[in-house]
Order: structure tokens, then C-alpha cells, then sequence
């Protein structure tokens, strides 16, 4: 980059510039110059180590939590703006002094100015690298910072809220973008989906951005508003400043960042806990640099008295640089940027090399090859006709949407976990006194019904019991009265109603087209048309009845749930996964067709190796306050265990960590072994053999590097107690 792009470097007295521009500061904000000068710091050579360690002047800006050091999500107002610049050997120095609110700071790509936002004020503002010129650019919350590589001029990408936003921002409804420097209407980005913003960030062209859409739906978008692919779940998404399209996804435990490729292959693992100072402790607040070898992150959180700091900062949290290896394969080195006894969170760091990057903006590094052709979470062309699909889910890696005739995407469909409802090994639904809760469809499942009168409901359909119920597998229902649909089971039977009118009355048919004679999976289909009704298993017409007419005139707007029905407390146990919800009768030559391009996808799966063993728990890990973990809503505990027998399965170390879960949808799980010295008896598996949990929020606090990591896969607590009836536990016992 040239000098002249870039302020001179003033000589301060205690981090302030003598210079008579900064006149207009207040008393205040001298006072907090001043404070900060005559704390912890390091010595005047850590600027030259962090020049040193990025190779070119490197800038960072952050906020400093000014209160009690627990606002690492920038909410409150006890916060003040800060900086470094390691051509000044000031180190750290305050930027912006009022205690207020701030979030969100940003390096503009020329690295010359800072902007920031006020989540009080709902407002987007640009200052000069030293504090001055203050001005407001928009109304929202700044995320992004961009350069057009063709013209050079800089732009700011803006979130603004939608009708699901709540208090703290989550989720943001749309995303548009501004010119810094004129005067211009904003520019649609993205509105397809709802999106979250840690972190949203753009390619070098602006084709792409990585983000969540929303949480914890990690992918790359293609802009704007074009439509976007999934690569894993997660927070904190971050993607290279280059044109390489390389992103990651954080993961639950706060400790491992998973790299993508172009189209979501190559899938690495980085673990940024195991950095000299962080000690294998927490991470938060992982972002890109402006130059694609770099990122910030700030650590360490630790667990003190079983309150995860990551919920409360706290002094010592520090800013963190990591340098890529060219293969983006591991942190290769890293330095320690800050060092003060405040909670400093949301770092933004520039380095004056990375500016090149804008000019190369039309290729990619060499060293980022693909080597693996494969998403995730995805085998096979399920389903082989989307005509009429309302909703689709397949399973919880893959991507989920739906796309009209003309390639146009319409919906991405979600799901939330209710209760004792968790995702399985293959990140199915894992339903075990719970319930999936469909997200924004409930009223395009009623227009597109009523406009067809036709319907087909599919889904791979494992149940843990032979006999169980009357529990609902699907259902489209409020209350359990008056489904306008629902799928579900009655001893061994499958049992289906249907609410339709014909000339003379509405009615509610029932019919049991099928009954289960084992607990493996199977494909099970339901179409209906007026004067037809066929149930198709593993792609063969088991049922077929002319006996049902009529249409969906009566049918309400209800809301959609796999494994009960809404508002009602009665739950089916087992698994479900390849859903879709047609509003088209489905002919026996298609069902055939998908059952088996859906099946042939369960010949690829291994088994794993179950182990049961008693144990010693010898390293207790406290589960945290549910309200704490938030946006989470499920955590899993790591504790230490010493093995004393092992019934099944092989021993693999005598010390051995098991994790377990502690909070699911929100609420603390009873019978969590949880006594020192106690000796329980416990079933699992290895825990790299469940990828499903990687967005899982997972706490621990253990020096132990060499004891395997296991999952506990056994019953929950009083887990029998959520079951859908007497019926279901008395199963469970035959």
C-alpha cells in the first residue's frame, strides 16, 4: 500500500497526540488516555514484536469493557473504543474515550479509519484513525468493510433488523451496503434468509460472504441475494479477505476453527486453544484479518467455580494474533497483542501487506486445491423431484432449501430441538421425550395445500420402540384435537388421519396402513389425492384405499412437528431424518425412485464400537447456568473418569473423559453424575465418532490431553418420565 494512504505517525504523550487537531476532546476522554498509560502494559518493544510477527504495520482496533468485564457481547454501555498501531510504541491506547456503547469496530480495507456502532442509538459512524472527524454514515449495524477492486471505493455492509429480531439482534433480517464517502441509496445484499452476524464477511469481489443464515447455519452466500450452500453448524464464521473463498466455522466447544474450501471440501480442523497463553482454555470473537494469513481471537475463558468465563470475560481476556501456514492447515505462530486487566472483545486487525490482496482480486492461491469433492451432510440426488415440495430436511448438515422451476431459492427450511430432542449420530432427529419444531412454513404449507388438495408426507422413520403411542411421528396440528395431518404410532401400527371436505360435511379420516415389525429404518410414504390414499414402505405400495375424499378447504393455519404435536405432551421415541412435506400426490414409479436414492445412502454408514464400562468420576465439571450459555440452547460437560470395569466393548486407557449432557432446551438435566468418587455405570462411544455435536455448545475445564474424549450414550436422567405413555416404558423394558 502507499505511505501517502496512510496518517503519519505522531509522537503522544501517554497515548494522546500533541497534535492540534484533537483539540476538541473532551476532559474525558484525556482522562481515559491517561488511565489507560498507567496500567498493566507492556514494554514500548511489543509494538516492534507485533511489527516483527505480521511482517508489515499491523492496526487493530477492539472494545474494552470498562464495567464488571462480563459485556464480551457488547451489549451495555460500559464500554470505550481502543486501538494500536505498531509503528507507535505506545502499544494500546484508548481511541475513543466516552464509556458508552460501541460494537462492532472496523478497519476500513485502506486502514486509515475506524467504524464503529452504537446498538443504543441503532446507528452506523466513521472516525479518522486518531479519533477525529466523527460522522454518521446509516441506521443498523455495521459488519463489513469492502473495497471495490475496480474503482477503489470503499463501502460498509449494514444489518438491519427483521420481524424475528430480538433485543440483543438475533437474528438480523437483512443485509445492505453503503459508500463511506458519498452520498448514495443502500444496496440490497441479502435477504433470502435471516442472518446472524458473527461474523459476516465478504470476498475480495463481493460475490460471496460467509456467514450464519442464520445461527447456527454456517455457509457461504452468493451476492446478491442469489442464494447460499452449508458447510457445517456452528458461530463465529469468518471468510479470507482474498478470492479464494476459504471460510470456517467455529465450533461448540469455543476451541476449533473448521476450514473450507471453495464449495465446502477440504474440511480441516484447527485447534486455536492449544496457542502459547491460551492453555488450551477458551476462544471467542475469531475473525479475519484483512490479509489472509491472519486472524484475531480473543483468550483466554477459563471455568472458575463452574462459571464458564466465556458467559463473563472478565480480566485477562486478551487480544490474540494467529498466522496461517500457506495451506491453511494450522496456526504456525502467534503473539499476544494486548496486555492490560480489562476484558477486551471483538478485535479487528489490519495489516498494511494485505491491501494487496484487492489487486489480485480475480485469482486464487495456488495452495488451495481441493481435495476432497463431497459436502458434508449430503450423497446422492435426494429427492429426485422437488416439484411441490413445501418443506424438505434431510438431515442436519445439509442445506435444506428449496428452489422454484427457475433455479430461484424459496425457503431454507429449519428445525428447532423442544425438550429431550437432540440431533443423532447422523445428525437426524434424535427424539427421546421431545419434539422438532418446523420454523417459518406453517402458513406456505397451508397456501400451497389448499391451492393442490393434494399432499404427500415422506421420511425415513426409526423407531426405539415396537410398541409405543398413541404418539405423533409428524403432524400438522395445534393442539392434538384437530390435526389438518398427522403420522403416528399406536402400539406396533402406523396410523394416519387426515382432515378433508367433501359436499356434505368435514371429517377427519383414520387409516392404519402399516404395522412395524422391527426397529430398523424405514422409508415410509403417505400420498393423498380426493378418492385416494397409498403408503408406500421402502418404495413398495403396502396400502392403497379409494374410501377418503374431499379437499383442505377446512384445514387452519397450524404449525408442523415431528414427534408430537404442538402444544401437547405427548411424545413418540425414535429417529427421523429425509423429510418432505409434497403438495402433490406422489405415483408408485416416483415413490420407488426416492425411497431408493434416499436408502442407498445408509449402505455407506459404519458401525462404531459401544463400550460399557463402570467408572470413577474424579474430575467434576459444574454444568453452567442455562441462561448463560445463550444463544445456546443445549450444553454438554466434559468430566474425568478413572475406568474400574468394562462390560462390553474394549478398554482403551484406565483415565478417560466422558462428555455428557447437561442442558437441553434451556433446562438444567437432572441425574448427571455429578458426585466426586463415585463409581457409575456408563455407555459410550468415542466422541469423534459423533461430528453432530460440533455446534454443540461443550464445556470443560481440563488439562488432560491425552484421555480419549467419549459421549455418553445412554439414558438421560429421568428420561422415562418424558415418554408419550405408560405403554412406552413398559416397551422399553420387554
Amino acid at each position: 500500500m502507499a505511505a501517502n494512504t496512510l496518517m503519519n505517525s505522531k509522537s503522544r504523550n501517554c497515548g494522546r497526540s500533541r497534535d492540534w487537531r484533537r483539540s476538541f476532546l473532551t476532559l474525558s476522554t484525556l482522562f481515559f488516555a491517561t488511565a489507560v498509560c498507567t496500567g498493566d502494559r507492556p514494554p514500548h518493544s511489543h509494538a516492534a514484536n507485533v511489527l516483527d510477527f505480521a511482517g508489515s504495520r499491523t492496526r487493530a482496533v477492539w472494545l474494552q469493557d470498562m464495567g464488571t468485564g462480563s459485556d464480551f457481547e457488547a451489549q451495555a454501555d460500559r464500554l470505550r473504543l481502543m486501538g494500536f498501531d505498531s509503528t507507535d510504541e505506545q502499544g494500546e491506547f484508548v481511541l475513543l474515550g466516552d464509556i458508552k456503547n460501541y460494537a462492532r469496530p472496523l478497519i476500513t480495507r485502506r486502514g486509515d479509519r475506524v467504524i464503529f456502532s452504537s446498538r443504543r442509538a441503532k446507528k452506523v459512524y466513521i472516525i479518522n484513525w486518531d479519533g477525529s472527524r466523527r460522522r454518521e454514515l446509516t441506521h443498523g449495524l455495521g459488519i463489513a468493510v469492502w473495497i471495490d477492486p475496480d474503482s477503489t471505493e470503499e463501502w460498509v455492509y449494514v444489518a438491519r433488523p427483521g420481524p424475528n429480531t430480538d433485543a440483543t439482534g438475533w437474528p438480523m433480517g437483512s443485509i445492505w451496503r453503503y459508500p463511506i464517502d458519498r452520498e448514495a441509496k443502500g444496496e440490497l445484499v441479502w435477504d433470502l434468509t435471516h442472518v446472524d452476524v458473527d461474523n459476516f464477511q465478504v470476498s475480495a469481489d463481493g460475490s460471496r460472504a460467509g456467514g450464519l443464515f442464520p445461527w447456527p447455519s454456517g455457509g457461504t452466500a452468493f451476492l446478491p441475494n442469489i442464494s447460499w450452500e452449508k458447510h457445517a453448524e456452528g458461530c463465529w464464521t469468518s471468510m479470507a479477505p482474498d478470492n479464494s473463498y476459504v471460510m470456517w466455522v467455529f465450533d461448540g466447544s469455543h476451541r476449533d476453527l473448521f476450514l473450507f474450501d471453495e464449495g465446502g471440501v477440504n474440511r480441516r480442523t484447527i485447534n486455536l486453544s492449544r496457542i502459547p497463553g491460551i492453555d488450551n482454555h477458551e476462544v471467542n470473537h475469531p475473525r479475519w484479518s484483512n490479509h489472509s494469513r491472519y486472524m484475531a481471537m480473543t483468550a483466554p475463558y477459563r471455568l472458575e467455580g463452574g462459571v464458564n468465563r466465556l458467559e463473563g470475560g472478565g480480566a485477562g481476556v486478551e487480544i490474540f494474533l494467529g498466522r496461517f501456514d500457506d495451506k491453511f492447515t494450522r496456526i504456525e505462530g502467534s503473539i499476544q497483542l494486548t496486555h492490560n486487566d480489562r476484558g477486551d472483545y471483538f478485535p479487528d486487525v489490519w495489516i498494511e501487506a494485505g491491501y494487496d490482496e484487492i489487486s489480485t482480486a480475480k485469482t486464487r492461491p495456488d495452495s488451495l486445491q481441493a481435495v476432497s469433492a463431497t459436502p458434508r451432510g449430503s450423497s446422492g440426488a435426494w429427492p429426485v423431484n422437488s416439484a411441490g415440495t413445501v418443506f424438505i430436511w434431510e438431515n442436519r448438515l445439509a442445506t435444506n432449501q428449496i428452489f422454484d422451476a427457475q433455479g430461484d431459492l424459496v425457503r431454507s427450511c429449519r428445525v428447532e430441538p423442544r425438550g429431550y430432542a437432540w440431533y443423532g449420530r447422523f445428525s437426524d432427529m434424535n427424539i427421546q421425550g421431545g419434539a422438532f419444531v418446523a420454523q417459518d412454513v406453517d402458513s406456505a404449507l397451508l397456501d400451497a395445500c389448499r391451492d393442490s388438495n393434494e399432499l404427500c408426507v415422506e421420511a425415513l422413520i426409526t423407531p426405539e420402540y415396537l410398541r409405543q403411542g398413541p404418539a405423533p411421528i409428524i403432524s400438522y396440528s395445534s393442539n392434538g384435537a384437530d390435526p389438518n395431518f398427522s403420522l403416528r404410532q399406536e402400539g406396533d401400527s402406523l396410523v394416519f388421519n387426515i382432515r378433508t371436505t367433501d359436499t356434505h360435511r368435514t371429517s377427519i379420516s383414520l387409516v392404519s396402513p402399516f404395522r412395524f415389525n422391527d426397529a430398523l429404518p424405514h422409508y415410509i410414504q403417505i400420498s393423498y389425492r380426493s378418492g385416494m390414499l397409498v403408503c408406500y414402505v421402502d418404495g413398495q405400495s403396502v396400502f392403497r384405499s379409494d374410501n377418503i375424499e374431499g379437499e383442505f378447504s377446512a384445514w387452519t393455519e397450524q404449525t408442523l412437528c415431528f414427534g408430537s404435536e404442538f402444544r401437547n405432551e405427548t411424545f413418540w421415541t425414535g429417529r427421523l431424518e429425509g423429510i418432505a412435506v409434497i403438495n402433490r400426490f406422489i405415483e408408485a414409479d416416483e415413490a420407488r425412485l426416492r425411497a431408493e436414492e434416499y436408502r442407498e445412502r445408509l449402505n455407506e454408514r459404519e458401525e462404531i464400537e459401544r463400550i460399557t464400562v463402570t467408572a470413577k468420576l474424579v474430575e467434576p465439571c459444574q454444568a453452567p447456568d442455562p441462561k448463560s450459555i445463550a444463544p445456546y440452547h443445549r450444553a454438554l460437560v466434559v468430566q474425568g473418569y478413572e475406568v474400574e470395569s468394562v462390560y462390553s466393548g474394549s478398554r482403551h486407557t484406565e483415565k478417560i473423559l466422558i462428555a455428557h449432557w447437561a442442558i437441553l432446551d434451556g433446562e438444567p438435566i437432572k441425574g448427571m453424575p455429578e458426585d466426586m468418587g463415585s463409581v457409575y455405570r456408563l455407555t459410550v462411544e468415542r466422541f469423534e465418532d459423533h461430528p453432530e455435536l460440533e455446534p454443540e455448545r461443550l464445556v470443560m475445564d481440563t488439562q488432560d490431553f491425552e484421555s480419549p474424549l467419549f459421549y455418553d450414550v445412554g439414558e438421560i436422567g429421568a428420561r422415562r418420565n418424558h415418554h408419550g405413555s405408560a405403554d412406552t416404558a413398559a416397551s422399553a423394558e420387554e
